[in-house]
Parts: C-alpha cells; structure tokens; sequence
C-alpha cells in the first residue's frame, strides 16, 4: 500500500504531478496534477496509484470515474498544463515541462472558507467573504439538513438564497465544499477559546465531523462586550483556533 505519511503529516494539499511529451521528437509536452483534499480518501485509491501502464484499461476507466466522483463531491481536483512546440524550443525541455506543471498548479483554487450569513446580531461577515472571493477563495455557507447535521455549500454574493426553519438563508447549491477555513457566530466566549452558541450543537458535530476529514482553521467573529470569565463546557464541546473582536485577537 502506497505511503501517505507527507499527507498525513502536512493535512494536504499535496499534489501528485506526472508529464507526458518529454521522449517524443515533436509536439507539445502536457502535465496533470492531482490532489485529495482528504488524504483518507486516497485508501481507496491504494489499488490505482501506480503506474498507468500496469494498470488494465478497465482499472484506468474505473479508476477515473471514481476521480471524477470524488470531483463532483469536492474531495478531489485535478487539472492538465501544456507547453506547445514553440515554447519547448524556446525554452528546452525541461524548462517547458516546468512550464506545463507550473500552469497545472495555478489552476487549483486550494483556498477555501466556510462563512454564514448573519442573523440575530451576529457579526456581519458578508464584506469578509466578498473580499476573500475577489482574492479566488472558495466561498460557501452552512446548510443545517434533516438529521441536525450541517454541511458548507458553495456560494458567492450573487447566487440565490432560501429561507431555512430558523429564518435563516442558506444557499441552493448541491456543491458540497469542506472548507479550510471556518468562520464561526457566536453568543458569548472567553480567553480559553471557548465558545456559547444557540445550543443547538451544529457547530460542534460539523467540527467533529470535518476534522476527521481534514485540519480546519476555526475563527469565531465577536464584539468585545461578548466575552464571559468562564464558558461552562463538556465533551462535545469544540474549541476555537481564534477569536477576533474589534479589540483584540485570542490564540
């Protein structure tokens, strides 16, 4: 089984780069890339990731519908860079194989975060979000389903919004994102990190849920006046990374 101790260590993104185009005599050299946004998810690659050319035709197609589905789910991406004949005879071969690799990472958005649109006096985020999008982050904002889950869907300032059971929006997309960043409403705080939510606990399971997945930067967005001596807490109970308010920035 392959080792996944670099992903592991680093939480992602890694991306495995391969090239095509250097033995041939003419005509353009092209590179892809491919990164796991979850380095778990590449157990169930553990069969595929080796070289192609030992792979059958059925494993090859099998093994790229399965990438495609995990790039429709958001656990996945991957993209091809090409260096043409002019380029490669300008630059050399290796210079343009550089070239082509260079442009396959450029096409990954690896920025991601999760936000929430403001309600009941919380923080308002929205102009965070924008500029963070105008700086090619990906945006998304939480959608509490049937179970009392929660999960981040994809969205941007224009996109259209639906009214939940609690009065508040949430987007329509079925672009399901795992964000790398988390910015999180709260009700009260204190200097240890903790946070008082509504007490509906879907901050908390999400938390859970994603960090089995992938290390998330959690970032609760407060006044000053919000802050307590002490939050009572329990097990469930997730920690903050930060909190910023008009006055200051716990760690």
């Amino acid at each position: 089984m392959p080792d996944f101790s670099i992903e592991e260590k680093f939480h992602g993104p890694v991306i495995g780069l391969d090239e095509v185009g250097r033995g041939p005599l003419a005509g353009p050299v092209i590179s892809c890339g491919c990164y796991f946004k979850n380095y778990r998810i590449q157990n169930e690659f553990s069969n595929f990731i080796r070289d192609s050319k030992k792979l059958s035709e059925k494993k090859r197609e099998f093994s790229f519908k399965l990438l495609q589905n995990l790039k429709k789910e958001g656990l996945v991406d991957f993209h091809l860079g090409i260096a043409n004949v002019k380029e490669i005879d300008n630059l050399n071969i290796l210079e343009a194989t550089k070239l082509s690799m260079k442009r396959v990472v450029d096409k990954f958005n690896l920025k991601s975060i999760g936000g929430y649109y403001p309600s009941n006096y919380e923080i308002d985020d929205l102009d965070i979000l924008d500029l963070l999008e105008k700086k090619n982050f990906k945006v998304s904002l939480p959608i509490i389903k049937k179970d009392n889950q929660m999960n981040f869907y994809s969205w941007s300032r224009n996109d259209p919004l639906k009214i939940n059971k609690f009065g508040i929006p949430e987007p329509v997309s079925s672009k399901i994102f795992y964000p790398d960043i988390l910015l999180v409403p709260l009700v009260a705080y204190d200097n240890s990190l903790n946070r008082l939510g509504y007490g509906g606990g879907y901050y908390d399971r999400y938390i859970e849920k994603i960090e089995k997945i992938k290390k998330v930067t959690k970032i609760g967005l407060a006044f000053s006046f919000q802050k307590i001596s002490s939050i009572p807490i329990n097990q469930y109970d997730k920690k903050l990374d930060f909190i910023v308010t008009e006055k200051e920035i716990l760690q």
